[in-house]
């Protein structure tokens, strides 16, 4: 026997249900990231007030925020697959609802888009926690944001596309059809059943306050550390349009494909080193690779620097983002799962409406290069956070931070 056949084989990762689950979960990722470019385009159309084309920007990401902790706390009965159902049936038909030609009802479609899409992506983490192998959970982690890294990249030039050859009408439909493809595929997926949680009353006497039932406390430093990654986000998809205007960097869209491309590429890699050699050595170099893509974005003149700046920042956002929910995750037994992907997701939703304001209010301030080489300074928090051993709860043997 050599000592090959000797070493314990893997366990599956990418089962059927969990290559149907990345399917439904990339359809349902294209039709909403076509709409993010050009949404706020068809709006301008017949809505002139800055305001209220701003909450058609942010209003998605506050409603996601606001429903996520009762999604988590709902997942705690173990129907993950059900409650998807609900979230992709709520984005569906505040999908179709962008046919209206009305600011009401636009707002009124994207409060609802973001409540469906909060309840779907939450659900979804639950379900892919679930599946991964504990063993494997960098490496599955990097694997179900694949399809987030390449409908990121592609979503937006294909909604564009569509909205400049037959208008915005084409746009909603193109994207109905992928969010009803995703609720179709759903149900393939398979119902993987988290263990219920405790009673309330149970829950409250062992935690100590009932808030605990929304948010565990040991998954606060990961979540923490995602909303530091969503305030740069936030700054990024908010202003790098304007950065380039502002610059004479006439193709500055180009940063978001670059992106995407480069925190795709690193995840095919970032998960299982994050797996091997533990969380701080794979999460501090990324954080340092976000750090100066900023800071070079700050710096940049032209197309050049631009390009290799979206490759730092993409980079290091692709090691960053599945380690740290791979981290979250690990903190808490399964029927927890629920809410720490809430907790998760809602940092980081959090850090991108924060970083919205604040970074704004920076570069009105000063400009927009200087706020982007400031933004930098937010990952400085990743060094003492991932260096200083917290206590943590382990519910099954892992290497974390």
């Amino acid at each position: 026997m050599t000592v090959r056949d000797k070493q314990p084989s893997k366990p599956p990762l990418w089962t059927p249900h969990f290559i149907v689950l990345n399917l439904s979960f990339m359809s349902l990722s294209a039709g909403f990231q076509m709409l993010l470019p050009t949404l706020p385009l068809h709006a301008s159309t017949f809505v002139s007030q800055t305001l209220v084309l701003g909450l058609l920007v942010n209003i998605l990401s506050a409603s996601a925020t606001i429903v996520r902790p009762f999604v988590g706390l709902k997942l705690q009965t173990g129907w993950a697959g059900n409650i998807n159902l609900i979230g992709l049936a709520v984005s569906l038909a505040a999908t179709l609802g962008y046919f209206a030609e009305s600011a009401t009802a636009l707002l009124a479609m994207r409060l609802l888009h973001g409540i469906g899409w909060g309840i779907s992506t939450t659900a979804y983490g639950t379900m892919v926690a679930a599946m991964i192998p504990p063993s494997r959970r960098g490496e599955g982690m990097s694997g179900w944001g694949f399809g987030m890294a390449l409908t990121m990249a592609f979503g937006p030039l294909l909604g564009n596309a569509l909205f400049q050859a037959y208008g915005f009408g084409a746009v909603v439909a193109v994207s109905a059809a992928l969010t009803l493809l995703a609720l179709l595929l759903a149900p393939l997926i398979g119902k993987p059943q988290l263990p219920p949680a405790a009673p309330l009353a149970q829950q409250t006497a062992a935690a100590g306050t009932a808030w605990h039932r929304w948010i565990d406390p040991v998954t606060l430093k990961p979540a923490s550390l995602h909303a530091l990654l969503g305030i740069s986000y936030g700054g990024i998809v908010s202003y790098v349009m304007l950065f380039g205007a502002q610059n004479g960097i006439g193709n500055a869209s180009i940063f978001f494909l670059i992106n995407s491309l480069a925190s795709f590429a690193i995840r095919l890699v970032s998960g299982r080193l994050d797996d091997r050699f533990g969380r701080s050595r794979v999460l501090i170099p990324g954080a340092v690779l976000c750090a100066a893509g900023l800071t070079l974005l700050g710096l940049s003149a032209g197309t050049g620097g631009l390009i290799t700046a979206a490759l730092l920042y993409g980079t290091g956002f692709g090691v960053i983002q599945p380690s740290l929910q791979a981290w979250t995750v690990s903190l808490v037994p399964p029927s927890r799962w629920g809410a720490a992907n809430s907790t998760y997701h809602s940092a980081f939703d959090g850090g991108i409406l924060l970083g919205t304001v604040t970074l704004g209010w920076m570069a009105a301030s000063t400009n927009y290069a200087t706020m982007y080489m400031l933004s930098a300074l937010a990952f400085v928090g990743y060094v003492p956070a991932l260096l200083h051993k917290t206590k943590q709860r382990r519910p099954q043997p892992e290497s974390g931070a």
